[in-house]
């Protein structure tokens, strides 16, 4: 998750300056896993200085394939949706990867050292829904 305070531009400038450059590498350069937040959604001010630097945005997050939300710590707008929105991801990641290593494996050839196992499928049998309620579950229990 990349947060950027959009009541400031120049945050959003430090994302795409600094914090982008520092994360694509960890992430074999692949935007697939991130979402960028546009906090503090709850106290926008200037409505036509602001929507001229949202369109900025939302084009650069377009172009990259970075989804945008617009959240709100304070009041905890989108919060949920952006942690079920990653979790999706991973989930889905995680299940084509499984996917994949089972059919290489039938195959004969899964490209992988011997004695490595798949990787499991998240809560076989469940949705990504179901997976998230109880995802949700136990972050409440925290």
């Amino acid at each position: 998750l990349l947060v950027f305070d959009q009541t400031d531009p120049t945050s959003f400038d430090d994302i795409e300056r600094i914090w982008l450059p520092e994360l694509l590498p960890h992430m074999k350069n692949s935007t697939q896993f991130i979402i960028m937040c546009a906090n503090k959604a709850d106290i926008v001010t200037d409505e036509a200085a602001h929507a001229a630097f949202m369109e900025k945005v939302e084009a650069q997050c377009k172009a990259r394939g970075i989804a945008l939300y617009h959240t709100s710590a304070k009041n905890g707008k989108n919060v949920s949706e952006v942690f079920g929105q990653l979790v999706d991801l991973v989930i889905d990641a995680r299940n084509k990867e499984a996917e994949v290593f089972a059919r290489e494996k039938a195959r004969g050839s899964t490209g992988a050292p011997s004695g490595s196992s798949a990787p499991a499928p998240i809560q076989p049998g469940q949705s990504n829904h179901e997976n998230r309620q109880s995802f949700s579950a136990r972050l409440k229990r925290c």
